[in-house]
């Protein structure tokens, strides 16, 4: 699957640059499928706004993880790292 930027929620499932201007996100839901993913969501200035590495536990018991920002403005929103799964972008 290839990332999906036209709807809301985002669908992001490889590395990428998603915006480069001030973005409101309500929350971000990321599903990791493999042991020992890694998650890494940075701003178009290198902060980091989420990062996560799943755990044995997390990635075979199909668990979801949520990142609730509650309409917080984002520098620009860059997925330097997502080893496996998919992350939703809810704006």
């Amino acid at each position: 699957m290839a990332n999906n930027l036209t709807g809301n929620p985002l669908v992001i499932d490889t590395a990428a640059t998603i915006t480069t201007y001030p973005t409101k996100v309500k929350f971000m839901r990321w599903t990791p499928t493999t042991t020992g993913d890694d998650l890494l969501v940075v701003d178009n200035a290198g902060n980091t706004i989420w990062t996560y590495k799943a755990l044995a536990a997390d990635a075979n018991q199909g668990i979801t993880f949520d990142l609730t920002l509650d309409g917080a403005v984002c520098n620009g929103i860059v997925v330097s790292t997502i080893d496996n799964g998919t992350l939703y972008i809810y704006l």
